[in-house]
């Protein structure tokens, strides 16, 4: 588990992230970092231990998070699958879900909002893209 805080951590801004490809999570740190954006991010590189974590944060009202961004294609189990899981066992997460890929069709957008899902966006691409997605978690974090 990588936990990244950038300059004075506020519980209140909190992020969980799910993704495995350890060079995008870096770029996002460093795009936070350099932006001077004061959030908490949390991320788990697999499928399982998302959700496992979503629920204990859930369950535990003073630890909220503000947001969840997920990687579609997680190892062990997907963004859909999480999502699915969660509705099975009647959790909600209040926090806004935004899903990331490079590539999803629209059968699977439109099972990813019929989840519950926020928003199903094109994964950045270079780190202009990452600096962006760094200020608009500041706006949606605050």
């Amino acid at each position: 588990m990588i936990v990244t805080e950038t300059t004075q951590l506020k519980e209140s801004r909190r992020i969980l992230l799910g993704d495995d490809n350890v060079g995008d999570v870096e770029l996002l740190e460093l795009a936070i970092a350099s932006q001077g954006i004061s959030i908490h991010v949390e991320t788990l590189g697999e499928g399982d231990s998302v959700l496992l974590r979503l629920k204990e944060l859930i369950a535990n009202p003073d630890r909220s998070i503000r947001l969840v961004i997920l990687d579609r294609r997680l190892p062990r189990r997907s963004a859909e699958e999480i999502m699915v899981a969660l509705a099975e066992q009647r959790v909600i997460v209040k926090a806004p879900v935004l899903v990331f890929s490079s590539f999803v069709s629209d059968t699977e957008r439109k099972r990813l909002y019929e989840l519950g899902v926020t928003a199903v966006l094109e994964k950045p691409g270079d780190w202009h893209g990452y600096v962006r997605l760094a200020s608009e978690l500041d706006t949606l974090c605050c």
